[in-house]
């Protein structure tokens, strides 16, 4: 599929992908997710997957994401993304999140648990304040997204089954 072909489909401009390609510019997670949906791939094809069988991820291994735009960082706690649960530890800086579009996705169901801060949750028409401690869980293909609502960094501990990257 050509640049062309793919901006056309997603909707966003040929510019805009062919800067994603490049790694010049850094989409959202509901942008990488609606192109991965639109070539028919999941989001897992366009990071590394050489882990192989391993059981053990060390915090000095964890495969990071970086969305310098949204202000978060995902490490990847899983060591595959071939498995049937994803776990993913989320950094959010103040006044970042998922973006301003909510998104859903094909996994079935997700739980995220506020280690540390505030985080505000809008799930279909529902908004909800998360705070340390606090959990929420709810189907994936529900739009939601989320952000900081603090002034500190936020961190969140997401289980995602079937695994969305």
């Amino acid at each position: 599929m050509t640049v062309a072909e793919l901006a056309k489909r997603t909707g966003y401009t040929p510019s805009f992908i062919s800067q994603v390609e490049k790694d010049i510019t850094n989409p959202s997670i509901a942008s990488i997710q609606k192109i991965a949906r639109t070539l028919g791939a999941s989001v897992s094809t366009f990071f590394d997957e050489n882990h192989g069988k391993r059981l053990v991820v060390r915090k000095a291994e964890r495969r990071k994401i970086v969305f310098p735009r949204n202000q978060v960082t995902d490490h990847l706690l899983s060591p595959s993304l071939a498995g049937h649960l994803q776990m993913i530890y989320t950094e959010i800086l103040p006044g970042g999140g998922s973006g301003s579009e909510p998104y859903t996705h094909d996994s079935d169901e997700e739980c995220a648990v506020v280690l540390q801060g505030r985080l505000r949750f809008w799930v279909g028409d529902d908004t909800h304040l998360l705070k340390e401690g606090d959990s929420i869980t709810f189907e994936s293909r529900i739009p939601h997204r989320w952000e900081n609502a603090g002034r500190g960094k936020a961190i969140v501990l997401w289980a995602i089954t079937p695994p969305s990257y």
